[in-house]
């Protein structure tokens, strides 16, 4: 911390943006398709995500709970905020395709 005096304020269009780019990285997906909405509670920030998810070999459900712990962690050290509730609601899924063998 420092000894000048005065505050930081983050603007709220600011830690929606940072937060919707960090979906976007941890799901997989384009950011153009991701929404994300933070609301204060108290000391701490609960994000909505909605987005589509890329498909590896899990299911799901694994690839986004692996994700949504991801996006914590990112939007946590991005943003310096305390992270509380994480709703995410997936929209799509895209499996990459496999070449096939001749």
């Amino acid at each position: 911390m420092t000894d000048v005096p005065g505050a930081i304020t983050i603007a709220p269009r600011a830690l929606r943006a940072t937060v919707r780019a960090a979906a976007a990285e941890a799901f997989g997906a384009p950011r153009a398709d991701v929404r994300a909405d933070v609301v204060e509670r108290g000391p701490s920030l609960d994000l909505r995500i909605t987005t589509p998810i890329g498909l590896g070999d899990e299911t799901v459900l694994a690839a986004a709970e692996r994700a949504r712990r991801q996006l914590l962690e990112r939007a946590g050290t991005l943003t310096g905020a305390t992270l509380g509730a994480c709703e995410v609601r997936i929209t799509g899924c895209s499996v990459p395709e496999r070449s096939r063998v001749r």
